[in-house]
């Protein structure tokens, strides 16, 4: 694929995606860690998260990481409780995309 970004364009970044185990999440967090990002990703199926994390990591570029935490973004508690937990791990975020779409 031809590329228009510097391929170190989200290095040192922290983007978290929800929705980010299938679809347009998961070709969004693709292109953060082609790019040397670290990202987050977060959905309600822990199974098809654990699988999206697996499927990402083969398209790391250096520096880049992938992580994934259960969410449903529909209850607004699992949304505290998972953003609580991920500061607490990591203070360096950058961006949060939600990919949402509507047919």
């Amino acid at each position: 694929m031809q590329r228009i970004f510097a391929k170190t364009l989200f290095k040192n970044k922290v983007v978290i995606v929800t929705g980010g185990g299938t679809g347009i999440g998961m070709a969004t967090a693709k292109g953060i860690v082609e790019l040397s990002g670290k990202v987050v990703i977060a959905g309600r199926d822990k199974a098809r998260i654990d699988e999206g994390v697996e499927k990402i990591k083969t398209h790391c570029a250096e520096g880049a990481e992938v992580l994934g935490l259960q969410c449903n973004i529909r209850k607004r508690g699992e949304v505290r409780i998972t953003s609580f937990e991920f500061l607490k791990s990591s203070s360096d975020y950058t961006k949060l995309t939600s990919s949402v779409y509507a047919i």
